[in-house]
């Protein structure tokens, strides 16, 4: 159906943006958007003992188990720690519910309450430009919240907010019948590749 078309080019639209912004290609590891981090660095960080493939990852190792950086010195490594700062790292928590009532009933009005927190971030911070030294201007990271059920877009909406906490709602129609439903949200960043939040979210009609 066209709808479950839609969101298939949602997620891809998006991640083509992410890959332009980082310069990185599709076949290239999320690694490289790290400082300093070209084939062998990657190598290493994906082959060795503690490896990691992906970006948050490789972030959220220790300090002193992160591999690929044995070549670098005090410059590089400073490089590399303020990237760091800039790569939005996020718990985020979903919710399905009805405003102001206690259960969801056939046909009503469902609100999605997306609760981010920014952990790169110390409590007060906003989010400064886009680590992106390949993209030619300055660029503030931008998320979309979106999704459906049985794989059909039914919300889509942009979060600017550069806050270290963000909390946003979508409405949507709910399930025509009773019975348990998913809801398949997906909360992704137009500027950084692996940085994204997908997570099936249950509630019961």
């Amino acid at each position: 159906s066209a709808s479950r078309r839609w969101m298939q080019t949602t997620k891809n639209m998006i991640e083509f943006s992410q890959r332009l912004v980082q310069s990185v290609w599709v076949k290239d590891s999320s690694l490289t958007q790290l400082p300093h981090f070209g084939e062998e660095e990657v190598k290493h960080a994906t082959r060795s003992k503690n490896k990691t493939r992906k970006l948050l990852d490789w972030i959220n190792t220790p300090k002193a188990d992160r591999t690929g950086m044995k070549d670098f010195d005090n410059t590089k490594l400073i490089d590399v720690e303020e990237a760091i700062k800039c790569i939005p790292n996020l718990e985020v928590k979903f919710t399905v519910a009805v405003e102001d009532e206690d259960q969801i009933c056939q046909a009503d009005m469902l609100t999605l309450t997306v609760e981010m927190d920014r952990t790169n971030l110390e409590p007060g911070e906003e989010a400064g430009p886009v680590h992106a030294p390949h993209w030619p201007s300055k660029r503030q990271e931008t998320w979309f919240i979106f999704g459906g059920m049985g794989n059909e877009l039914r919300f889509f909406k942009k979060i600017t907010s550069l806050s270290k906490r963000v909390v946003e709602k979508v409405q949507l129609p709910g399930p025509p019948q009773p019975g348990p439903y998913e809801l398949d949200v997906f909360l992704m960043c137009d500027s950084y590749v692996d940085c994204d939040v997908h997570e099936k979210v249950k509630f019961q009609v």
